[in-house]
């Protein structure tokens, strides 16, 4: 799908978004505020008809915060996800080997962080694009997490971070109880914002 040009105003009366230009079937545009860059998703609110007549058409977003992720089910808190964090950064400790499966884990927990980062900013068909992708981001990181906490366990370490987040790390194949794949998810954006204000 081609992506136009497009200006915006906002409505502060009702905080609303409005789209003007040449074709409002716009599925996503960048809104230049002073240095930085916003995508906003573009909501046609009337059908086809309306979009293709260029008037203004009214687009729906959200700017989530982190009290939003709370609400959801079986998340886990910051609190929660830095104690993991700091139990299995202990582990690892000095041991090179285990160093090297944490670096791994990093690179797919921020490939993973970047695709799910961006989802809400995709449109329906992007997103069906782009599923497969993700799905496999997100099996690659909970494997690269498995790994280093059998790792760590073959050296002597309880890794018990990894049966609260719910890994298989029995070879067994089967799910832990309480396993939730989302919240390995949650857990690999954690790794991947921690990474990343470190690397100032």
């Amino acid at each position: 799908m081609a992506y136009h040009a497009a200006y915006v105003s906002i409505c502060e009366a009702n905080r609303e978004f409005r789209i003007e230009g040449e074709d409002s079937l716009i599925r996503l545009f960048r809104l230049s505020v002073k240095t930085e860059v916003l995508y906003v998703m573009i909501y046609c609110a009337g059908m086809d008809e309306g979009c293709k007549s260029g008037g203004k058409e009214k687009i729906m977003t959200k700017a989530y915060i982190y009290e939003d992720y709370l609400e959801t089910q079986k998340h886990l808190t910051f609190e929660q996800m830095a104690e993991l964090h700091q139990e299995l950064v202990r582990e690892v400790g000095a041991d090179e080997e285990a160093f090297e499966f944490y670096n791994g884990l990093l690179v797919a927990a921020a490939k993973y962080a970047n695709t799910r980062a961006l989802w809400s900013t995709m449109s329906r068909e992007m997103k069906m694009e782009k599923d497969g992708n993700r799905i496999s981001q997100h099996t690659s990181f909970i494997t690269n997490l498995t790994m280093l906490a059998r790792h760590l366990k073959t050296q002597g370490k309880p890794a018990a971070w990894s049966y609260e987040l719910g890994c298989d790390t029995d070879g067994t194949g089967r799910k832990p109880e309480g396993y939730e794949r989302k919240a390995l998810g949650d857990f690999a954006c954690y790794l991947a914002f921690i990474s990343g204000i470190n690397a100032r």
